[in-house]
């Protein structure tokens, strides 16, 4: 599978959402200076948002993996994969999912 993915940070682990489906990043400027928001905002096209801490890069290299249903019982639903990014594991996410909005 080749396709470029959006990894971002997020309580600590990273998290990716293909990048066709991302239609904007932006600062939340508002929220700055308080540590319970997100500083980032991701916007989708059916207008979901996800707040997040910090956007990591565009990755390419990314490899796919099915998510096994032992391992699936503890993320959030949406979760559609998984893989590695510099030694770090990436959980890959439809915009849909239930990854905690802020």
């Amino acid at each position: 599978m080749s396709a470029d993915f959006v990894i971002v940070r997020r309580d600590g682990a990273l998290w990716g959402f293909a990048a066709a489906s991302v239609t904007a990043i932006a600062r939340r400027g508002e929220n700055a200076g308080n540590p319970a928001l997100r500083a980032i905002e991701l916007r989708f096209a059916n207008g979901a948002t996800h707040g997040v801490d910090a956007v990591v890069r565009i990755a390419s290299e990314l490899r796919p993996r099915p998510i096994s249903a032992r391992i699936g019982a503890h993320l959030p639903a949406g979760a559609a994969g998984l893989a590695l990014f510099g030694g770090e594991p990436v959980v890959l996410l439809r915009e849909e999912s239930e990854l905690t909005r802020d």
